[in-house]
């Protein structure tokens, strides 16, 4: 979820840093958002269009 990215983000001191690249299992549209915004390159195994709502119903339905 993008909240998990911009924690990691947040973290890391990134402020002179060149070629960033996030590596993931699949990304939000709001994580890839995220990463876009801070310029930062990614790579996932999945590139399903998920968004942070998605991600929460799922994870609430499979609590169950």
């Amino acid at each position: 979820m993008s909240k998990t990215v911009e924690n990691a983000l947040r973290d890391e001191d990134l402020e002179n840093q060149e070629n960033i690249v996030a590596f993931g299992g699949c990304f939000t549209v709001e994580s890839v958002q995220v990463l876009k915004d801070r310029r930062i390159s990614y790579i996932s195994i999945s590139d399903f269009p998920w968004t942070d709502e998605n991600y929460r119903q799922i994870s609430m339905n499979s609590k169950g």
